[in-house]
This record gives structure tokens, sequence and C-alpha cells, in this order.
């Protein structure tokens, strides 16, 4: 990503006894769901195709493919999901929207308020 703020999926396991019962893709659409309210891509590294195909169908695309081993047939793909926007979201975050900068009101304006006041 480029150093483009975004949501890193790390990892997502079901343990066997509870596949098939869409816990995996009820995780996915709560990251997916996180990352459009607060406007973000999610990344993810994948390492086999079965699951490539599995995040696609929540509207992940392939960015990039790299063969690491040929050998031993590791392939990485790296797949990114843009967020979809909603108009009750706020603004894309980006770093100059990430910080919240406050500062003290200047003391003219609080002696010009305090004397219409009182």
């Amino acid at each position: 990503m480029q150093g483009r703020p975004h949501i890193s999926i790390n990892f997502i396991g079901v343990l066997p006894a509870e596949r098939g019962r869409h816990v995996g893709s009820n995780l996915l659409k709560y990251a997916i769901k996180k990352a459009d309210e607060v406007q973000l891509p999610i990344f993810a590294e994948i390492w086999d195709q079965k699951t490539v195909h599995w995040f696609e169908k929540f509207g992940f695309e392939v960015q990039t493919v790299r063969i690491l081993s040929e050998k031993e047939g590791i392939t990485a793909y790296y797949v990114v999901r843009e967020p979809k926007f909603n108009m009750a979201s706020p603004s894309p975050l980006t770093p100059s929207t990430t910080v919240l900068n406050l500062e003290p009101p200047r003391e003219d304006t609080i002696l010009t308020s305090e004397n219409n006041t009182g």
C-alpha cells in the first residue's frame, strides 16, 4: 500500500468444528464494515488460490502476485478492497485528518465573551 493509510488483515482462522457456519465470512464482513466507516482500504496477503477466490467474493481484487519459490510452488497474492463510499461516513482518513489539533482560545476572546454575558 506504499505508505497509504489502510487496514491490514493478518489472519482469519476458523476452528474445524466451526467451519461451514459463516464464522469467517462474518469476521470479514465486520472488518469490511469498519473499513467502510472510516473510508480506508483493506489489504491482505494470501498464500493459496482458494482463499483468493473467497476474498474476491467480498470485493477484494488481486493487486500483485509474487512467486516466492517456484521449486516449492509458493505464491503470494496481495489483495485490496477499496472502501465503498457511504454518505453517513466521515471523509476519508488521511494523515492530515487523523490528527485533531486543538488550540486554547485567545485571551482577548475570553475576556470579550465574559463581558458580554455578565
